[in-house]
This record gives structure tokens, sequence and C-alpha cells, in this order.
């Protein structure tokens, strides 16, 4: 089987999707229910840098990476027969 590395991008657009939902969902609580104090305010500031810090990272990791590039998976077994019969499957 084989696919390029563009799939697993996708998958993280989708996690990132999911994470910024989450996100707005808990700056509404912090905004509705900690009130205007400054720990509410220091909290989501530090949740903030370290998002922008996680997302910087990850783009300047990511942007190295050559994402139509092949990749094959179980190449070795051709059918069930071969995998359950292969010498290192029960080890």
């Amino acid at each position: 089987m084989t696919f390029n590395l563009v799939v697993f991008l996708y998958i993280y657009y989708i996690f990132l999707i999911f994470w910024a939902i989450l996100s707005l969902i808990g700056f509404y609580h912090l905004i509705r229910f900690g009130g205007r104090m400054f720990s509410s305010f220091f909290v989501g500031v530090v949740y903030i840098i370290g998002v922008v810090i996680i997302l910087f990272l990850s783009y300047n990791y990511f942007s190295s990476i050559d994402w139509q590039t092949p990749m094959t998976v179980f190449s070795g077994f051709n059918s069930l027969k071969n995998i359950v019969n292969s010498p290192t499957v029960f080890k």
C-alpha cells in the first residue's frame, strides 16, 4: 500500500481545527466564568503564547518536509498467509 505523506499533513490540519474549536470553548468559559481577574487574564495570555510557540515550531519543522514523498506500508507481505507464516509475527 502506497500513499503520499500529505495524508499526515491533512490529519494534522484536522487536529488543528479540533484544537481551535476546543480552545475557543475554553476561552469562552474563561471569560464567562473566570471574571475579569488578573489570574484569568494571565492564564489566557500564557496559553496564547504557548499556542503561538507550538504553531511556529511545527511550521518550521513541517516546512522542510517534502509532502509528495510516497510512503510504502506492508510491502513485504503479499497475502494473509505470508503474514501468519512469518517467523517474526508472534515473537
